[in-house]
């Protein structure tokens, strides 16, 4: 089955494109046609450090991730027995003088606001109030009701004071956004009632709510109107992250501020859903809420949001095995490719939409709303994030996109115009070949992909492009996702040699001395060595190519190295690129990255153009710092980027690493010698024309 996405110079909403004498629903996107910015705040966490058991890991995983804002809602209940963040650590006698700055504890959330914006470098979104409080129908503790709403909205004051004008030994860190309390609408759980949410009758308990929403909507425009008359434009102040767009809800808290004559900077809300259509409608009726009640300029926030499918809350936290497996294992978990991809079509259709900001409710650092698992390993929900915080980055000028079916698309233009790309998603759809027409990409530029699906982590593949059609093979019947780079065609071997060098010299007299004479150039001008000893050149090399050719023997394992600093300990301290008879019966258990042309033991080729044994391939290996590009027989068949293997243990496709590569390859030089693996296993690979050249 082949799904059709149009990349069409027109940019209309809706193209129809005739392959025989099938017509195709077409979604549509143009690199020629540039509609504004990404807009990097609809990207955002609703989480982000730890005051304790922080690894620096963490810390960097989350900067990797690349959000621009974090929510300090729930972050108590995520810092165990520290007093942060939530009204009642930060002013825990509501008796006490709130004008006094002695009554106040900020040292903990200080910490903990610090480390997010200077080691994790997020903007900080301060939600106002508490966290939620699973204590029950009748017992509650911090999310009763306050007794006196203006006192706590002077406590209000007093911590955006602390925080922005430096009262109360405070800071001058400029937060714009505060949001007042966190779903007042809920039952049970955070705008409590004494005697509980819950009566004894239905009546009773539609009144109880009544009365709830009532107090609420006065408290909110209370605490609205003192920030905003000693604050102004200065800061926005906004709520109450309703949770779902309860527009009845909304409707009541404008009816009050309108009556005390303030206007909100902007309203809150969650969202939790399986359909994507569900959040862009609640967004559009956000956003007619707002103006037909005057308050054109309010923004839409979505404060929470996250991928929820075919299993219920109680399913998430369940002691029956069967159905714990439902949310959490397979494709379609709460943390897998369906959520992956999930998303990316959100965030993809965030760009185009009338929301202002938007926070994702799921990246503790490990467990059930984390992007790691207990032992460490990353769900495949962050190397969705990954991907967007990348793509955002590298390609801020948004391009004309479209979205038909379960296919979503998103273009973008790096500032230089050097280089587009897309993100295309397929989420929840079915296997096939996904065909994208192109338009606005220059003559004479090469697309390359990387696919992220339940097995393979942002894995380089193949991606055909050739008369204004991308060719994307899905290779699993579900969700998944792909990034497509376009950038100017380079010939993949060299075919100028001009500044190219011989790398050895005939008597390989600037090589590392040979204890015994294991390597030798023969008649033929081959090199070629009789024993599993490694040729190491004198010299260290940084951006360079290494041109060459070699020719594999039957089962033959052999390797070319380069970066490599440390000869006694050469193992772990080099890059090697494995050159492996793929076709030999020892070789079918070895996983893709232990074959032919991978970064041996990280990254496999996304496609493989071996010649049959005793054939003479080519090989082209370009180095420019962290990024490794290898052509093989005509074709560029690998881009890594060495600063995104981080983990000693695992590779950024979820793959585990080599056991004795006991460095990360993000910590080795990017200057080394370069070497090549002796008769390994007893046989002997070739090689000839082996040369080098230097970049600037």
């Amino acid at each position: 089955m082949r799904r059709v996405s149009t990349f069409s110079l027109n940019g209309l909403a809706c193209v129809l494109g005739i392959m025989g004498h099938v017509a195709w629903a077409a979604s549509t996107v143009d690199f020629g046609v540039q509609v504004g910015k990404m807009r990097p705040e609809l990207y955002s966490s609703g989480f982000g450090p730890m005051v304790c058991s922080c690894p620096q890991a963490a810390i960097d995983d989350i900067r990797s991730m690349g959000f621009k804002a974090a929510r300090t809602h729930d972050w108590a209940l995520l810092n165990s027995n520290e007093r942060v963040c939530d009204v009642h650590h930060i002013f825990p006698l509501m008796h006490l003088d709130a004008a006094d700055p002695k009554n106040y504890v900020f040292g903990p959330t200080d910490y903990l606001l610090k480390r997010a914006r200077e080691e994790a470098g997020l903007d900080i979104f301060f939600r106002l109030g508490t966290s939620i409080e699973h204590s029950g129908p009748k017992i509650h503790f911090n999310s009763l009701i306050p007794v006196d709403f203006e006192k706590m909205a002077e406590v209000f004051a007093a911590t955006v004071r602390h925080y922005n004008h430096g009262w109360g030994n405070g800071h001058q860190w400029g937060i714009k956004y505060w949001e007042i309390w966190n779903e007042p609408d809920g039952v049970n759980n955070m705008w409590c009632l004494p005697e509980g949410d819950i009566g004894v009758s239905q009546e009773e308990t539609k009144a109880r709510n009544a009365r709830r929403a009532e107090l609420f909507a006065k408290f909110f425009a209370i605490c609205l109107k003192r920030l905003k008359n000693e604050f102004g434009d200065e800061i926005k102040v906004g709520g109450p992250a309703l949770c779902w767009m309860n527009t009845d809800y909304f409707k009541q808290l404008f009816k009050a501020c309108q009556e005390v004559g303030v206007a909100p900077d902007f309203i809150s809300w969650h969202h939790y859903a399986k359909d994507p259509a569900v959040i862009m409608k609640a967004i559009d009726t956000g956003r007619v809420l707002c103006d037909q009640h005057g308050f054109t300029k309010c923004e839409l926030i979505i404060n929470e949001w996250h991928f929820f499918g075919n299993y219920s809350w109680s399913d998430l936290r369940s002691p029956d095995p069967v159905a714990r497996r439902k949310a959490w294992e397979g494709p379609h978990a709460h943390n897998d490719i369906d959520s992956s991809a999930f998303n990316l079509t959100m965030l993809s259709k965030f760009q185009h939409s009338k929301l202002d900001q938007a926070y994702y409710y799921g990246c503790r650092h490990s467990g059930s709303w984390g992007f790691k698992d207990e032992a460490q390993v990353k769900y495949n929900v962050y190397h969705s994030l990954k991907l967007f915080g990348d793509f955002i980055r590298d390609y801020p000028v948004l391009c004309v996109s479209s979205g038909e079916g379960t296919v979503t698309t998103l273009a973008g233009k790096s500032a230089d115009g050097k280089k587009c790309a897309a993100l295309v998603t397929d989420y929840l759809g079915t296997g096939g070949e996904l065909v994208v027409k192109v338009a606005g990409v220059p003559v004479g530029w090469e697309a390359t992909a990387v696919l992220l699906d339940h097995e393979r982590k942002l894995e380089a593949c193949a991606a055909e492009f050739s008369d204004g059609l991308l060719k994307l093979r899905k290779r699993r019947p579900e969700s998944a996702a792909f990034c497509v780079t376009f950038a100017p065609r380079e010939e993949p071997h060299p075919t100028d040699l001009a500044g190219w060098e011989p790398l050895l010299k005939p008597d390989l007299s600037n090589v590392e001395p040979q204890k015994e004479p294991v390597w030798s150039v023969d008649a033929a001008g081959c090199l070629v060595a009789t024993k599993d000893v490694n040729l190491v050149t004198q010299a260290a090399y940084t951006n360079f190519a290494l041109d060459l050719e070699f020719q594999l023997a039957p089962g033959a394992n052999a390797g070319v190295f380069i970066y490599a600093s440390d000869l006694k300990n050469w193992i772990p301290n080099k890059i090697e690129v494995q050159l492996l008879d793929n076709s030999a019966p020892s070789a079918a258990k070895y996983p893709a990255i232990w074959k032919n042309a991978a970064l041996y033991g990280h990254q496999a080729p996304y496609r493989d153009t071996l010649k049959p044994v005793g054939e003479w391939n080519r090989l082209t290996i370009y180095c420019r710092g962290k990024n490794i590009r290898v052509a093989q027989n005509g074709a560029f068949i690998l881009e890594a980027d060495l600063a995104r293997f981080t983990d000693v243990k695992f590779n950024p496709d979820g793959s585990e690493a080599p056991k004795w590569h006991t460095r990360p390859y993000a910590q080795l030089p990017t200057c080394g010698r370069i070497g090549f693996q002796g008769c390994h296993g007893g046989i002997a690979t070739k090689f000839r024309n082996v040369r080098v050249k230097k970049f600037d």
